[in-house]
């Protein structure tokens, strides 16, 4: 199975984006972990300590997150969910805002 996404691509956290957070991370090593399962890592070495995952050249330690290939989307796909969260959230809103306009809240 062909990975998804390649090193150096910006990609976006399918959980966070259901949640209304478009969070942009670039993959920085991918990996094989049985038969059809890609997992992708990025480095967050900036400041995010989560996972040290040690580099093998120069045996350095630095943060990493790994990810399976399924928890991952696209730009315009966590665009989508977005706006599909937030239209869900101004329903809501609208529907308690019509409540305290009729006095019925």
């Amino acid at each position: 199975m062909n990975p998804k996404y390649s090193i150096g691509d910006i990609i976006y956290l399918r959980e966070s984006a259901s949640l209304g957070f478009l969070e942009a991370y670039k993959v920085t090593g991918i990996t094989s972990t049985s038969p059809g399962r890609i997992v992708y890592y990025i480095d967050v070495s900036n400041g995010s300590p989560i996972v040290n995952f040690g580099e093998r050249i120069t045996n350095q330690n630095r943060p990493a997150l790994y990810f399976d290939e399924t928890e991952l989307i696209a730009y315009c796909d966590a665009l989508t969910m977005i706006r599909t969260y937030l239209t869900t959230q101004l329903t809501a809103v609208n529907s308690k805002l019509t409540q305290c306009e009729t006095g019925t809240a």
